[in-house]
């Protein structure tokens, strides 16, 4: 018996059940660090797309606002554009002409307003414009299509 355990002491080392224990784990500990990057990364893109759909609803408003601003709205500027809309690039990372592989928003105008404020003591009148941006996120979501949309609204003063 005392040669059997000092044969054992001699070997030391791991046996294939704690080397099968030990990659059970470093693989769980891999899978879940690469699902956190990936949601990480889908996070990440989500908030550039979003920041650039501000950016484009911003331009868009601004240019409209500067109209305003210049003189009276036409006829044509008065109406909306609900059913058309305005196509722009929201997301576009490779550069790539393939429609799978970016994010098309488009800009939607409501109709002009022309309003009266209270608080205006010569009740000068300005024009509430108001638009949405609409997109589609079909790159890399895994569940599917996801709808999203960005709303605003500005008054711009005549002069």
């Amino acid at each position: 018996m005392k040669w059997f355990r000092s044969q054992r002491k001699a070997n030391g080392g791991f046996t294939l059940l704690e080397v099968a224990v030990g990659m059970v784990i470093i693989s769980a500990a891999a899978v879940s660090m690469f699902y956190g990057i990936t949601y990480a990364r889908a996070s990440i893109r989500q908030i550039a797309i979003k920041e650039r759909a501000l950016e484009e609803l911003v331009g868009y408003l601004d240019y409209y606002r500067a109209i305003v601003s210049d003189h009276t709205p036409l006829d044509f500027e008065w109406a909306g554009d609900l059913q058309r809309g305005t196509d722009v690039i929201l997301y576009n990372p490779t550069g790539s002409n393939n429609p799978s592989e970016y994010i098309v928003g488009t800009i939607y105008r409501e109709r002009m307003r022309k309003e009266y404020s209270d608080e205006n003591p010569n009740h000068d009148p300005y024009f509430m414009i108001e638009a949405f941006i609409v997109w589609e996120d079909h790159i890399g979501s895994g569940t599917g299509v996801e709808m999203d949309t960005l709303r605003m609204q500005v008054g711009a003063f005549t002069f």
